[in-house]
């Protein structure tokens, strides 16, 4: 390959817009979505509005000429998301001289908005071509003139499985709120308007113009150079594209580019607190070993000297799949047995409950040898570390990344274990697998027995203020207490059940305590036919709705209140003491029993 010349020329932002040597800008489709966030969109407008500069930068833009498009294409490299931002910057400014009956400032917008690709026919094309995906969207909403993102009647958009439609909506709406808070009370606003174009149209901005993908990659680098910390994923991904075109044809470079694609929508599509530089770090603990976040990048750049990137991108396919499926368990299939796998199911939906992401690293680990693990043992897996982050994460509140390098130690232990045992009979490598898990259980008794002593599991119940905007911790608490004084075969389907008060939400008697309505020993489970029956009627009436109930927690409240005196039935501190104490010691003695018999 020929030495890469980067050679940055600085034009103003019109020229961007509009010159026809830069052409129709287009973000290919392996680009990552549109992620733009609050901070970043307050920060765009604070350039515009606030800062004071005699060459207002927007940074750099790297563009690639595309000889394979039909019209005259160049691809946007780098800086893809702040492009995306301005126009829909363009957009609302245009829809609000609209709106101001500024008509020939709007159709002004609009010619920055729009490209004369073929003067010949006069076939009018946006300057800004987004992800084939989304393109249809954000030309009719976003780029027709006709078209108003805040009034059109939108498709549904659901933000796990469109970010870049969810954020584009998100941020127009944004920037059309600012920008018509800016001229409220303004006398001129044709002139107020014009004034926030020439802002866009006069920013300095850094062309690197690059003739190749390879080149494209290694300019990206380059420029991106002092990110240490990984702040940007494209680094990463920069790194495997880059790679393989040194290395792999075309037909195997657009193999690695898909499985990337494929990678960050499954990860993204998990919705979670934990995102794709978490994946990442999950990955590489739970296949190679355990690393701090600022080693991360580059840790990848030495493994692809050792490791061809087609592997490499493959294993990180299969894991985000995996990963996917941790946060979106429902209807997945870990294991074969129906009954494990429901097992496995309930526990990540617990984790999740808990938000609690660090024990992905054994998981993804231990479902990679399930065969040599063995379901039953991997179904125990799941939850001792449930049952464990409930009391150590939910009761306590101790932080979880305290115990994410010990599931690291563990991944080693397991494969350890599987590969020392090659070749032996199936008994032997059974026992020296028990011993690592084994082994695990204790190091996790031993952490709870140091940061959770009995007394004060018991004191938490007592005064623990439940939000009902986590309807699912509630419910999975109150599921361990039925689990606990039932026995298996009386068990209620607990999927068709409501939480119920047990003192209503509105008992004006007790108005003096209410802040103890969402105390747990206020709270049980109830059909949900139920539920709707009793509504918020004074206990004494509930009494006859809750006798039909299957929950054992219910018949409790029952015997408890049925044959009580009116004042008996009326709430003191001795009765919620009582009863959330009883709940505590049912669930304790039941996690103790678990733990003990896995």
């Amino acid at each position: 390959m020929e030495k890469i010349d980067i050679s940055p020329s600085t034009i103003k932002g019109d020229i961007l817009l509009i010159d026809s040597e830069y052409k129709i800008l287009r973000i290919p489709d392996y680009q990552r979505n549109y992620v733009w966030w609050d901070e970043r969109v307050e920060e765009f407008w604070s350039d515009l509005t606030e800062r004071k500069m005699v060459l207002p930068f927007l940074w750099s833009f790297i563009l690639k000429e595309n000889d394979e498009s039909s019209f005259p294409v160049i691809d946007i490299v780098d800086w893809q998301q702040r492009t995306i931002t301005i126009a829909l910057f363009l957009s609302a400014l245009r829809n609000i001289a609209k709106e101001n009956d500024c008509l020939a400032f709007a159709l002004r917008v609009q010619r920055y908005l729009e490209q004369d690709w073929s003067w010949w026919e006069h076939s009018w094309k946006y300057f800004l071509e987004c992800w084939s995906s989304v393109q249809e969207f954000f030309e009719q909403h976003v780029l027709h003139y006709e078209w108003n993102l805040l009034k059109d009647k939108l498709p549904t958009i659901y933000r796990t499985k469109q970010e870049t439609l969810w954020n584009m909506v998100k941020n127009y709406k944004k920037i059309y709120w600012k920008i018509n808070s800016y001229i409220e009370g303004k006398n001129n606003i044709a002139d107020v308007l014009t004034e926030l174009l020439n802002k866009i149209l006069n920013y300095q901005i850094v062309v690197i113009k690059v003739h190749s993908d390879e080149e494209a990659y290694i300019a990206f680098e380059i420029v991106n150079a002092s990110w240490v910390k990984l702040e940007n994923i494209d680094l990463l991904k920069n790194l495997f594209i880059k790679e393989s075109y040194s290395k792999y044809s075309k037909e195997e470079q657009e193999k690695v580019k898909a499985r990337w694609a494929e990678m960050t929508d499954k990860v993204s599509d998990s919705n979670t607190k934990s995102n794709i530089e978490s994946f990442l770090k999950h990955f590489w603990s739970a296949r190679k070993w355990y690393i701090t976040w600022k080693d991360l990048y580059v840790a990848f750049k030495r493994e692809i000297w050792n490791l061809w990137v087609d592997v490499l991108s493959e294993q990180l396919l299969e894991d985000a799949r995996l990963y996917n499926q941790f946060w979106n368990p429902e209807w997945s299939v870990f294991l074969e047995r129906s009954d494990y796998n429901s097992s496995v199911i309930k526990s990540l939906t617990a984790l999740k409950t808990f938000w609690i992401t660090q024990v992905y690293i054994l998981f993804l680990t231990v479902l990679r040898y399930k065969n040599e693990i063995w379901d039953k043992r991997v179904k125990k897996i799941f939850k001792l570390l449930e049952y464990f982050h409930f009391i150590y994460s939910v009761v306590w509140k101790w932080q979880a990344n305290k115990v994410e390098k010990l599931y690291w130690n563990y991944c080693v232990e397991f494969i350890k274990a599987i590969e020392s045992s090659q070749g032996l009979d199936d008994s032997e490598r059974s026992n020296r697998i028990q011993k690592v898990f084994d082994k695990l259980k204790r190091e996790m008794v031993d952490l709870l027995n140091e940061y959770v002593p009995n007394d004060d599991f018991k004191s938490w119940f007592m005064n623990i203020q439940l939000k009902l905007s986590n309807k699912e911790l509630i419910r999975y608490i109150l599921t361990l207490y039925e689990s606990a004084i039932t026995p298996w075969a009386k068990r209620p389907d607990f999927e068709f059940t409501n939480i119920e008060h047990i003192y209503p939400q509105d008992d004006s008697k007790q108005s003096e305590s209410n802040s103890l309505l969402n105390n747990i020993w206020n709270l049980a489970l109830l059909e949900t036919k139920y539920n709707s029956e009793a509504q918020n009627k004074p206990l004494p009436d509930k009494i006859p709705i809750y006798k039909k109930s299957e929950y054992k927690q219910i018949a409790d409240v029952v015997t408890e209140y049925e044959w009580s005196s009116e004042e008996n039935r009326v709430r003191s501190e001795e009765k919620t003491s009582k009863r959330a104490r009883v709940i505590a010691e049912a669930i304790e003695g039941f996690i103790e029993e678990k733990f003990n018999k896995m």
